[in-house]
C-alpha cells in the first residue's frame, strides 16, 4: 500500500490549524469577557462601547481606573493606568481613545493620578509628571531632588492653583501651579469679599486662622514678591512649560497619623481654598487663607476610632448662594458614617453600622450608599442619616439609576438591587471582568478585566448619562415620594409651569380659564383656581 507524504510545510500549518481551533473552541466553553447585546439585553441593559488598553498581555495589567469629570473642552475621561507606567485616556461617554502616553519609566510604580481643568498630574517612584490634559504631553517634571517630594504615599490633587502632595508622614505639601498669577491681587479681592465677623472658636474647640500680618519666615519670596522691572510695560506671559520647577518653597500641613488616601478638593473662592484627606487618625480639612498666601492650616479635625482608610466625599451644595459650602461624608473602619459641612467641623450626623468598612460611602441622589467590608450595604438618607434598607451580600458599590443600584458581591458577580426597597431582582455573571469603577458621576457601568478589556453598559433607554455631581442635574430621587408640584419646572421640562407662581386674573363668568387649556370630552376636570363667582347658565355644564 502506498503511503502519502505531505510536504513539512503543509504539515505544520495543519497542526498550528488544529491547535487554533482547539485554543477557540477552550475560549468559547470557558466564555469570554465581553458581554455581548444580547446578553446585556436579557438583564434591561445596552453596551455602549469597548474598547483595549494598549499594554502587553504577558507582562503589563491594569492597575488603576479613575474617572474624572468633564470640564471646558474636555469630556468626561476615563484614565486607565497600569503596571508598566502607561496612562490611557478614554472619552468616558464614547470610548473614542484621547491619548496614550508612558510615564516614567516602566518598572517604577505610578501613583493615582490628580487632574483640574488642563492638568493632569502623577508620581513614578517619586518623580513628579504634570501632564497636558487634551494631549498627554509633558509640561513639567520634577525630579524630586528635594526629600519632601521623594515619598508620597497617595495620588495628587489639584485646584486651579495649587497641587496637593500627601507625605507618608502625616504631611500634606501644596505647591503653587500659576506663579505668574499676582498673589497681592488675589489678597485684595479675599479682604474685599471677608464676611464681617467678630474672632470666635470653633464648633470643636479650634479656633479661626488668626488674623494680622504673616510672621518672619525663611520661606523663599513668591514670585509675584520679586521687584517688578522699571516701567510701565506689563511682564511678558511665560508658557507654563517656560516656567521652572518649584520657583518656590512649598507650603506645608501637619496632620496626626499616617495620610491614608489621596487628597479631596472641596472648595475654591476668593477667601481660600479647601482640601481633606484623612488618617490613621481621622478626618483633616486644610485651609490656605488667599489673605496669608504662606499659611496651610488645620481649618478642623474629626477624630474616628480605628482610623480613616477611605477618601472623603464631597457633596456639593444645592443652594445657589455662593457662601454654601457643602458637605463631607467619611466612614471610619469601626463603622460608623459621619456627614460634616465642609467648612464647620461639627457633625450634622453620625450612623453606626455595626460592622467594618473599607470603602468610601457613595452619595447620589439623596441616599448615601455604604458596602460592609464583608458583604451587605446600607442605603441611608443624606440629609440626617437614617436607615432606609440593608441587604446582604454586595461588597462594593458600582452604580446607580433612578429605578436600580448595581453593586458586586464577593465573587465579582454583578447584583442589581430594587432603588427604593434594596431588594435582589438580578445578577449579571461579570466574574472575570473583576475591576469594576465605583461611579458616583453618573449611572453607567464600567467594568475592566486585568489585561485591558474595557466595557460600558447602561440601561436601555438612557442614551443621555444622568449626572448626579452637579446641583443643576436631575438626580435620580428614589424616596418614593412625589415631585412637589408648587416647584418650578426647570427649563426644558415637558411638564407644565407652576399655575400657582404668578398671579392670573379671574376669568369671567362661565368661560373656560385662558390659563388652564382643557380638551374637549373632559368635563369633570377641577378648575385650579377655585369655585367661579357667579350664576352658571342654565343648561350649561360647569367647565370647571
Amino acid at each position: 500500500m502506498r503511503r502519502h507524504r505531505y510536504p513539512l510545510p503543509v504539515f505544520r500549518a495543519s497542526v498550528l490549524f488544529a491547535l487554533s481551533l482547539l485554543c477557540g473552541l477552550g475560549s468559547i466553553a470557558l466564555g469570554s469577557p465581553l458581554i455581548t447585546h444580547t446578553e446585556a439585553g436579557r438583564h434591561g441593559l445596552k453596551r455602549a462601547w469597548f474598547a483595549q488598553v494598549r499594554l502587553d498581555p504577558s507582562r503589563s495589567r491594569v492597575t488603576h481606573v479613575q474617572f474624572v469629570e468633564k470640564s471646558g473642552k474636555y469630556p468626561d475621561t476615563l484614565f486607565v493606568q497600569t503596571d508598566a507606567a502607561t496612562v490611557h485616556a478614554f472619552d468616558a461617554e464614547t470610548g473614542q481613545t484621547l491619548w496614550v502616553r508612558t510615564v516614567g519609566k516602566p518598572q517604577q510604580p505610578n501613583t493615582l493620578i490628580g487632574a483640574n481643568q488642563e492638568l493632569v498630574a502623577v508620581f513614578n517612584g517619586g518623580v513628579l509628571y504634570l501632564l497636558d490634559r487634551g494631549t498627554g504631553r509633558t509640561v513639567r517634571r520634577d525630579s524630586a531632588r528635594d526629600s519632601a517630594l521623594s515619598v508620597p504615599v497617595a495620588g495628587p490633587a489639584l485646584n486651579s492653583h495649587r497641587l496637593f502632595v500627601p507625605m507618608a508622614d502625616g504631611r500634606v505639601m501644596a505647591f503653587r501651579l500659576d506663579q505668574e498669577k499676582d498673589l497681592s491681587e488675589r489678597a485684595k479681592e479675599a479682604v474685599a469679599a471677608t464676611p464681617k465677623r467678630g474672632p470666635a472658636g470653633g464648633p470643636m474647640g479650634l479656633a479661626e486662622p488668626p488674623g494680622g500680618e504673616p510672621e518672619k519666615s525663611t520661606i523663599v519670596p513668591l514670585a509675584a514678591d520679586k521687584p517688578k522691572p522699571e516701567g510701565d510695560a506689563p511682564p511678558k506671559e511665560r508658557l507654563l512649560s517656560e516656567i521652572p520647577a518649584w520657583e518656590f518653597a512649598p507650603l506645608t500641613c501637619v496632620s496626626f497619623g499616617r495620610v491614608t488616601s489621596q487628597p479631596v478638593i472641596t472648595r475654591e473662592d476668593k477667601l481660600g481654598e479647601y482640601v481633606a484627606w484623612t488618617t490613621s487618625r481621622g478626618l483633616f480639612v486644610g485651609f490656605i487663607d488667599i489673605k496669608r498666601e504662606r499659611e496651610f492650616v488645620v481649618r478642623f479635625h474629626l477624630s474616628a476610632v480605628g482610623g480613616i482608610v477611605a477618601h472623603p466625599m464631597f457633596v456639593p451644595s444645592n443652594s445657589s448662594d455662593p457662601k454654601a459650602e457643602g458637605t463631607l461624608l467619611t466612614v471610619s473602619t469601626a463603622g460608623k458614617v459621619f456627614a460634616v459641612p465642609a467648612r464647620n467641623g461639627v457633625p450634622i450626623w453620625k450612623q453606626p453600622l455595626g460592622s467594618p468598612v473599607d470603602q468610601p460611602p457613595v452619595p447620589i441622589g439623596q441616599r448615601v450608599y455604604v458596602a460592609m467590608q464583608f458583604g451587605g450595604m446600607y442605603a441611608l438618607e443624606l440629609k440626617n442619616g437614617s436607615k432606609v434598607w440593608f441587604t446582604r451580600g454586595p461588597t462594593e458599590f458600582v452604580a446607580a439609576s433612578k429605578d436600580h443600584v448595581y453593586a458586586a458581591d464577593a465573587d465579582g458577580r454583578i447584583l442589581v438591587l430594587d432603588a427604593k426597597t434594596g431588594d435582589h431582582v438580578d445578577t449579571l455573571a461579570t466574574e472575570k471582568l473583576p475591576l469594576k469603577l465605583r461611579n458616583i458621576w453618573n449611572d453607567r457601568l464600567y467594568l475592566v478585566t486585568p489585561t485591558g478589556l474595557i466595557q460600558c453598559l447602561h440601561e436601555i433607554g438612557l442614551e443621555k448619562p444622568l449626572d448626579y455631581r452637579h446641583p443643576a442635574a436631575q438626580t435620580p430621587d428614589d424616596s418614593g415620594k412625589k415631585p412637589d408640584p408648587f416647584k418650578e419646572a426647570p427649563e426644558g421640562s415637558p411638564t407644565k409651569p407652576n399655575p400657582f407662581k404668578e398671579e392670573v386674573p379671574e376669568a369671567p363668568p362661565g368661560k373656560l380659564n385662558p390659563f388652564d387649556e382643557e380638551p374637549k370630552g373632559q368635563p369633570g376636570k377641577l378648575n385650579p383656581f377655585g369655585e367661579e363667582p357667579g350664576k352658571e347658565e342654565p343648561g350649561k355644564e360647569d367647565p370647571f
